[in-house]
This record gives structure tokens, sequence and C-alpha cells, in this order.
């Protein structure tokens, strides 16, 4: 309501029910240079009311002009609601207006608290008024209280800060100086409390979709994931319909990195975005031809792994799952070699894995490698018999079951003149003709899972005249 103002002349004027209550009332300024309109403002339910228009100071004859007017709205005080018993129920993250009759009005509004958290009170400020506002329960208990600011270049709101458990609270709001009259407009919000990193669990897959599941939500909440701490991309959104949501991403990246999550409950801000730490994708495994094994005799084994990149790690595992981890080294290039005190004497696997950096672990990859060379036979095991008119005969005694022995004519290359496998501890090899005059073979032996042996020399005699 508006009344125009007129030098020398005061009207006051009235918004009043049917029963003659007042619900807003108003004075005209009688300045000398007074121009303009005095205003003001009051929240009403829906209705009929009545302007009253009375005569203060030497305004009969004198034409009034008044302007009325309405804007719908759920966020506007509704008189009256200056008990605990009338206040206006009120909704968080939204600003009301309204006004204090005089000095002595005060207004309540009753609000509610779904979850324990963090509410903020604002309220706008203006020169030469100032307003006392504080939060109380139903007992009186004031939690917090505020006064704003009423100096000449003021400007913005006056903030406070409160944490309240669930339940149901009021907000009073009275003059603390000159404030009657004047509009006021005040806020109290509240975020979502904010996720928990317990309560979010990423999925980064290989080759399908990444997951994000949240849980201990509520039925309604919508859960949002963001690429970055503030601002940045939304990736990914979704209302819960129950306890828990999960999240379909195409791809959070190869490495590991965060993502930011948030929460919104029903009447309450989006929450602060919870940083959220993801592991990166699987490794890819290893080929078996990157990888070299070298089952040393008396000296450490080696396995040299090739095509890989600077800061990767290779583990050497004796297992394909679990077991123990036999060695593991850090990349410096694009090859390394990791010693091994004993991989075994005879022929087995390894299982190695690569994890490249900012990924977890490859699959093990499984590498087979040779056993260690045979030890060589003795002289004194090695008996020769150049037969006349017959096969001659070349009897290697003191080894094992599937030992497998190979006589040569010479001691590198050459040829083979004979080999068998051993079915006991000695055995006989047969060979048509060593030759008629006295000689040396070459004998070399291939123990059970071992590689071959050094050739040793074994002389003969000439056959008999």
């Amino acid at each position: 309501m508006s009344i125009k103002q007129h030098h020398g002349v005061t009207w006051y004027g009235a918004i009043l029910n049917n029963s003659g209550e007042v619900y807003e009332n108003i004075r005209t300024d009688n300045s000398e240079l007074i121009q303009g309109y005095a205003s003001t403002q009051v929240g009403l339910p829906k209705g009929t009311y009545y302007i009253q228009i009375i005569d203060e100071y030497n305004s009969e004859d004198i034409p009034y002009e008044i302007k009325a007017g309405f804007s719908e709205s759920n966020y506007y005080e509704k008189e009256y609601n200056d008990n605990l018993t009338t206040a206006n129920t009120m909704t968080l993250n939204q600003p009301y207006k309204g006004s204090l009759n005089d000095s002595s009005d005060k207004d309540i509004f009753k609000l509610s608290v779904p979850k324990d958290g963090d509410l903020t009170l604002s309220i706008m400020q203006q020169a030469g008024a100032s307003w006392n506002g504080h939060i109380q329960n139903s007992a009186g208990t004031v939690y917090k209280d505020i006064y704003t600011n009423g100096d000449e270049l003021v400007s913005g709101y006056a903030t406070t800060h409160i944490s309240l458990k669930k339940g149901t609270y009021y907000f009073v709001l009275s003059d603390y100086y000159s404030s009657e009259d004047k509009p006021y407009e005040f806020n109290i919000s509240m975020k979502t409390p904010s996720l928990s990193t317990k309560q979010v669990k990423v999925s980064n897959n290989k080759g399908k979709d990444d997951i994000v599941t949240v849980t201990g939500i509520s039925v309604g909440e919508i859960v949002k994931i963001y690429n970055a701490s503030s601002k940045g991309s939304l990736l990914a959104t979704k209302q819960a319909t129950s306890s828990s949501v999960s999240l379909s991403i195409k791809q959070l990246g190869l490495k590991a990195s965060k993502l930011y999550v948030t929460v919104t409950s029903s009447g309450l801000k989006e929450s602060s975005r919870a940083a959220i730490s993801f592991q990166g994708e699987q490794s890819n495994s290893l080929k078996a031809s990157l990888v070299k094994v070298s089952n040393n005799k008396g000296k450490n084994d080696i396995v040299t792994v090739t095509g890989i990149s600077k800061g990767d790690t290779v583990k050497i595992y004796n297992s394909s799952t679990k077991g123990s981890l036999l060695a593991t080294k850090q990349t410096t290039s694009s090859s390394v070699s990791l010693s091994i005190k004993q991989l075994g004497l005879k022929a087995s696997k390894i299982f190695v894995t690569v994890t490249s950096s900012g990924m977890t672990e490859s699959a093990r990859v499984a590498i087979s490698f040779q056993g260690e060379k045979s030890n060589p036979l003795k002289a004194s095991q090695v008996k020769v018999s150049n037969n006349k008119g017959k096969n001659d005969i070349v009897t290697i005694t003191g080894i094992s079951k599937g030992d497998t022995v190979k006589i040569f004519n010479s001691s590198t290359k050459g040829s083979l003149l004979a080999t068998k496998q051993a079915t006991s501890s000695s055995a006989s090899l047969s060979i048509k003709q060593l030759g008629l005059k006295a000689g040396k073979i070459y004998v070399s032996i291939t123990r059970s899972g071992m590689t071959e042996s050094s050739r040793i020399t074994a002389s003969y005699s000439s056959e008999k005249k």
C-alpha cells in the first residue's frame, strides 16, 4: 500500500479485515521538501480486506492518492504471527519479505530442519534501521541471534551460521532500532549434508561403462557427479528410488584420478561436492614375447621385460594367483631386468604383471622357462665296448630314470650317433660302428626338467684283431 505524500499534511493509512483488525499501517511525511509515496507491505492470506485513510494532521479538504499492489507469493510474512502458536510456517531456502508494524511488533516463523546439518541465516541490511533475529526452540532456548547494520553506506546481508539437529525451530524477527514499517527480507538456507567417502564406490572398468554406486541415501534424493571440485562438467545424475543408486559413466579415464559427488534432498540445496578418489583401469597384460627368462647355473637368474614404459612397475610371482612375490622393479626406460636368486633347477613357469603409471596391476601372464643346464657326466660313468663284428655298445651308469643320453662324434656340432632315455639307473646305447681304430666319443645328459649338459669326452680302444 502506498499513499502520496504532501507538504504540511499527514495521513494515516491502515489495512484491516472486516472485524476491524489492523494488519499494517503507515503515516505520510509532511516535511517541506517531501515528495513521492509513503509505502509499506504486508503478507496476507487469500480474502477480502479494507484500506482506511484517516486525517492525522491538517489533511482535511486535501485530496489524497493511494495505490494498492498485489504480488502472489507464499514467501511473505502473514499477520498475525507474533507468537509461537500463530507463527507462519516457512520453507527453507526461500527469501521471505514482510515488515514490523511498530517497535514492539515481532514476526515469528516456524521452520522444520529435515536432518542434522548447517543452516545459514541472512537478513538484508538497510541504512538507518536495524533488525534483530534469532533462532530458538519451542521452550525459548536461543541457539543463535543476529543484528543487522544500520550504517549510512551499508549494503548486502548480515549473515550467520548455525548447526542444528533435525527438528522444529522458530525464527523470531524484531526491531532493534528504527525498523518499524520498513520492509525486511531474510532467508534461512540449508545445504544437504555432504556425502562421506565411505558412501561412494567407484568401479573404473576396462572395456565397459564405469559405475559409481552411492549408498546410505534416501528415496527421492538426487545424486550428481562432476569432473571438478567447482564448475566443470556434469558427468551423470540420477534420482534415488531406494537407499542406494548406481550411475553409469561411459569413461572416467584410464588412470587414477578424482570425481566429485553431490546429493540434494527435497527442499534443501545441493550439498558441497565430496572428492572421491578412484583407481585407474587395469593395465594391459604383457605379451609372452616381451619376457625372457635366463635360468642360470651357479648365479642369479635374470628375467628381462621389454616393450614397456618408463615408470611402469613389473612384478614376478611363483603362482598364477596369490603365491609369493619373487621380484619387483620400477622401470627407468623401455626395458627392465630383474634378478632372482633361484628360480629352480628344473623347467617351470613364472607369472609376470605390469602396473602402468596411474593404473592398476595387470593380470598375470604365465611365462615358461627352461631348467638349468644338467651337470655333465663323469668319465667313470661311461664305458665303451668297441666290438668286432657286431654293434658297439656305450653303457652309462649312475643316472636316473627319465634322463636322456646323447652320443656325438664331435665336441661341438658334429653328428648324433645315438640317443636314449633311461628307464632305470643305467642305459646302454648301441652304435653300428664307432670305428676300427681307437678314438673318442662325446656324451651329454639331459636330466628331467633341465637342459642338456656339456659334452664329456670318452675314449675307446680299437677293435680286437
